[in-house]
């Protein structure tokens, strides 16, 4: 899967893009790594940008995250039973990119359920960047593609529902390209 045969702007704003149709869905469901590091994140984002993620997914790529906010019970309890689901992992990977595919475009699956799975089949990495005063806030992205294309992006948004749906925050990426990667 590749970057190169997709439109990528300089610049994607809530005011006249939707980040999860014109950038996260498209671009991951490319990809075959996820970076992200945020001061916040909420399993809710992972419900609007499923159906890239199902892509993310079907390309044996990961999503690794760097947050400065400790989760909510709810995301908290849920990686902890990902972690005991984790035995079972062969068998929860073969339907996790159905899973993923079923929730972007029914909603039929609840943000918890689905970030418990990605941890129990290694599809999701949670780590927590601490500071002695004041909480790590940096917003970047680094997507990449299996034939080492790279974008990465900074702006406002974290990883929450809130941030990605135009409806609620104003928010903006600006996104730089490296490595292989011509427009």
């Amino acid at each position: 899967m590749s970057f190169r045969n997709l439109p990528l702007k300089g610049i994607y704003r809530t005011a006249t893009d939707s980040l999860v149709r014109d950038f996260y869905l498209p671009y991951l469901s490319q990809a075959s790594q996820y970076d992200r590091a945020v001061g916040f994140f909420s399993s809710s984002m992972l419900i609007e940008a499923a159906l890239g993620l199902s892509g993310l997914i079907k390309n044996h790529g990961r999503m690794r995250l760097l947050i400065g906010h400790p989760l909510s019970d709810d995301d908290w309890n849920a990686v902890q039973e990902g972690i005991a689901l984790s035995s079972i992992q062969n068998q929860l990977a073969t339907d996790l990119a159905e899973i993923l595919e079923r929730a972007g475009s029914e909603r039929s699956v609840h943000s918890f359920e689905l970030l418990s799975w990605m941890v129990a089949t290694n599809s999701i990495e949670i780590r927590y960047a601490f500071r002695k005063v004041g909480m790590y806030h940096e917003k970047i992205g680094i997507l990449n593609d299996s034939d080492l294309n790279r974008i990465v992006f900074h702006g406002s948004a974290n990883e929450s529902a809130n941030a990605l749906l135009p409806t609620r925050n104003f928010e903006s990426l600006a996104v730089n390209t490296t490595h292989h990667y011509h427009r």
